[in-house]
């Protein structure tokens, strides 16, 4: 039964109710983001970036700040607001958020054009005398799926908040670095300067996180070595919480099978369930690969095999897909080899699986040494 508890607690749908441990610093920039914007004198609005690497707690920060801000808001402590929450990555097309949007505020259903024009009505026009308006925050998470060529709708979303009498905060999150910089130059001066960044946690935080999910009689369930590990391991790696609890939740079902159901997670418990938690990941990123995606593993493994190292350029890589490509399977879309950019795109695909690494030598590095992060023989099992 405490073994059951300590996963229950473990889940990523479990988080505790209240701050976030560990982004104290982090958490005040937000809310004073935020209050600025409610407090603004003319309703001017703002924009704000946030980025950091996967599960560093950028998102959950945002909801919190906003959760806790609403409350007061309700008590009358503070104006009223609207938030509004976008997934990019959710969307059918990037162009779709302005019809959400404008149903969050309106009610109103409409397709992507006309809702643009409302929202552009909207927030470009001054507010009346006597007029009431609410503050609208737009949570846009997974920024870099927004990418098109034109870029119109990263640049209207930024722009909105720099009217005057706009009324917007517009809070931005990907998991780039360096996204800004990758924008239109138009886009970037509406984007503006101020950005906030979430470092990866480190072992401490990973830890405190874990004991903060293990509170009570659940910490014993866990040894503190095993706990200690885990935090380790992840911190290690990427300082992704996510990554620490599931580890810790295989970690139980581990143990529970040894012991019968009534044990305590050991450091041995932890390794077995990141290695298979590892395992299971690579093997569903090789099992889901698209066809040019396969022909590619296929590519790196055969001249990683053939060079007998354990690296090899992309520029290799390329010509060795460009030779197999009579061999790749009967889809019509594997008959050609991938352009250079649809390699960069895979290669990021797989590193974000973390599947294999990708080392640049500079920053513009158009050829970057691709290793797998296992071994090939899996692989060519797979495949």
């Amino acid at each position: 039964a405490r073994l059951r508890k300590a996963a229950a607690a473990l889940q990523l749908s479990a988080a505790p109710r209240g701050r976030l441990p560990c982004r104290e610093a982090e958490r005040s920039e937000v809310e004073a983001f935020i209050l600025e914007a409610l407090r603004a004198p003319g309703g001017d609005g703002r924009t704000l970036y946030v980025a950091g690497m996967p599960g560093t707690g950028k998102t959950a920060t945002v909801r919190e700040v906003v959760g806790a801000l609403r409350t007061k808001a309700d008590a009358g402590e503070l104006p009223s607001f609207a938030f509004v929450e976008v997934n990019a990555m959710r969307l059918p097309q990037p162009a779709h958020a302005y019809a959400l949007l404008w149903e969050a505020l309106s009610g109103e259903k409409r397709g992507a054009d006309t809702a643009a024009r409302h929202l552009d009505k909207h927030f470009g026009s001054a507010r009346k005398p006597g007029e009431s308006r609410t503050t609208v925050v737009v949570l846009v998470d997974e920024l870099d799926y927004m990418l098109t060529p034109r870029q119109e709708v990263l640049y209207n979303l930024f722009d909105w908040p720099s009217r005057a009498g706009a009324m917007l905060a517009v809070v931005g999150i990907a998991n780039t670095m360096d996204l800004p910089e990758r924008l239109d130059p138009k886009v970037r001066s509406r984007l503006g300067s101020r950005r906030l960044t979430f470092a990866p946690y480190d072992r401490e935080q990973v830890e405190a996180i874990l004991k903060q999910r293990l509170s009570g009689n659940l910490r014993e369930a866990f040894s503190a070595q095993a706990v200690t590990m885990a935090a380790r391991k992840v911190a290690a790696y990427s300082g992704d919480v996510r990554r620490a609890l599931q580890i810790c939740a295989r970690a139980t079902e581990v143990c529970a099978a040894r012991t019968g159901g009534d044990g305590v997670v050991s450091i041995a418990d932890v390794n077995s369930a990141h290695r298979r938690l590892t395992a299971s990941a690579y093997l569903s990123a090789v099992e889901h690969a698209a066809p040019l995606e396969r022909l590619v593993l296929v590519a790196l493994c055969c001249e990683l095999r053939a060079r007998r190292k354990e690296s090899a350029s992309l520029e290799d890589v390329a010509r060795r897909s460009s030779r197999l490509v009579a061999l790749a399977s009967d889809d019509a879309d594997a008959r050609r080899a991938p352009t250079h950019a649809e390699l960069l795109d895979i290669v990021e695909r797989f590193a974000d699986a973390r599947l294999l690494s990708a080392d640049y030598e500079k920053r513009d590095d158009r050829f970057p040494a691709l290793r797998l992060n296992v071994a090939d023989t899996l692989v060519s099992d797979v495949l």
